[in-house]
């Protein structure tokens, strides 16, 4: 018995030690290319949080220009940026540096997950391909709100299949409150969000009472959060609205002259903009009802059309070579494109096949994650795609796709070990 536990501790040890080492390796690969940009923001987005956080950490309030409060962004990562500032860390490079380790922990609780609902093989794959997937890498070097939306995602997920175990209300409570924080950091959460209470009326266990408070609970939490956000922007801006640039990418994603790979291609006519600077009234809400109605038009007018292009839009989504995505920071030679294709299309494959070999249970679980990338896609088809937003969603499908890895090498195994014995 004193070998059989010292033999134990000692695999727990090299364990352990094989996931600080992997771990390290990944933080390793992140910083690499973080500390190798530039100590500046590119694209205009990476500008406007960069602008909001600097104005709310001097205690100038929720603005951009101009003294003029807004919503062009919601304020979740802005916020988050703000307290980064607050504590000295307001150079763009060491933003990039939280935003490896923020990337590190995502890494732990994907592993997690996957540890608890396919054992321990997928959770090692899981690890691997977390760690090294080539656009996470990438992405915590952008200043941008994806990198936190991922961790949110992946906790929110949790706690909610968690809580659904446990039958705890107050943890679908508390579930509900990340649910409303990944709101305000990525609006689009909040389809993520329906997606789960659509899935939950489905495959959540127990009574329709008991799945009607598990569910009341996680929309509670979630309304707890987003409710003073959508208040203060009725008393400001004087509609109350998670975010007003939702007009704007509906009219570049269902417009005539927009590439599909490329919508922010198209620059607004100068009508356009001299309409919305003559505008009475808040110009930024004046603009999005301006771009909701001018993508409208152009809906009306041209079904077959906006059907083809959103058909189009959402297999680009999931195109199987980078997207311009990375852009500015990372050239798109061939070896570029390689890279994301040898990446990402063997993980739709073994995704698929996992799916396929899963149990039961496990497909019910995995049929929430198939809600997540239809529900996901679609309001992105109708509006622009980017590779980069694809990215929360890509976290289940390297999940998936490492149980189907560790269903293949199982099936290796038990083949070979067929062919010893025969």
């Amino acid at each position: 018995m004193g070998s059989s536990g010292t033999s134990t501790a000692t695999k727990s040890r090299w364990k352990l030690w094989l996931i600080l080492a992997i771990l390290l390796a990944a933080s390793g690969s992140r910083l690499y290319f973080a500390l190798r940009l530039e100590n500046k923001t590119i694209w205009s987005d990476e500008q406007k949080n960069f602008r909001l956080a600097q104005n709310l950490a001097s205690g100038a309030g929720y603005e951009l220009f101009d003294g003029q409060p807004t919503a062009i962004i919601p304020p979740g990562y802005p916020v988050f940026l703000s307290a980064l500032h607050l504590i000295g860390l307001d150079e763009v490079y060491q933003i990039r540096l939280v935003q490896v380790l923020i990337s590190l922990l995502s890494i732990l609780l994907c592993t997690s997950l996957a540890r608890w609902l396919m054992g321990p093989a997928a959770a090692w794959g899981t690890l691997l391909l977390c760690g090294f997937y080539p656009y996470f890498i990438f992405l915590p070097g952008t200043i941008l709100a994806t990198t936190l939306y991922c961790l949110l995602l992946i906790a929110a997920v949790l706690i909610y299949l968690k809580a659904l175990t446990a039958n705890n209300n107050n943890m679908m409570f508390f579930g509900g409150v990340v649910w409303g924080v990944a709101t305000l950091t990525v609006t689009t959460a909040g389809v993520l969000a329906g997606a789960t209470l659509l899935w939950h009326a489905r495959h959540a266990p127990g009574s329709r009472k008991a799945k009607a408070i598990s569910a009341f609970s996680l929309i509670a939490g979630l309304f707890m959060v987003v409710t003073p956000w959508l208040l203060r922007n009725q008393l400001v801006l004087g509609k109350m609205t998670l975010v007003t640039n939702g007009g704007y990418n509906l009219w570049l994603g269902n417009h005539a002259a927009s590439r599909i790979e490329n919508p922010n291609s198209v620059p607004t006519p100068v009508d356009l903009n001299d309409e919305i600077a003559a505008a009475t009234g808040n110009q930024e809400l004046f603009a999005d009802s301006l771009f909701t109605a001018k993508a409208g038009v152009f809906i009306t007018r041209h079904p077959w059309l906006f059907a083809r292009r959103t058909l189009i839009k959402a297999a680009c989504f999931w195109r199987l070579d980078p997207s311009p995505v990375t852009a500015s920071y990372v050239g798109l030679g061939g070896l570029v494109k390689l890279a994301g294709f040898l990446s990402f299309a063997p993980l739709l494959a073994l995704a698929i096949y996992g799916y396929r070999k899963a149990s039961t249970e496990l497909r019910k679980v995995m049929a929430l994650w198939t809600c997540y990338a239809f529900f996901y896609t679609l309001v992105h088809a109708v509006m622009i795609v980017k590779v980069r937003f694809r990215l929360p969603i890509d976290q289940f499908l390297i999940m998936a796709a490492a149980f189907g890895a560790a269903q293949v090498w199982q099936q290796v195994r038990r083949q070979r070990g067929t062919e010893a014995s025969g």
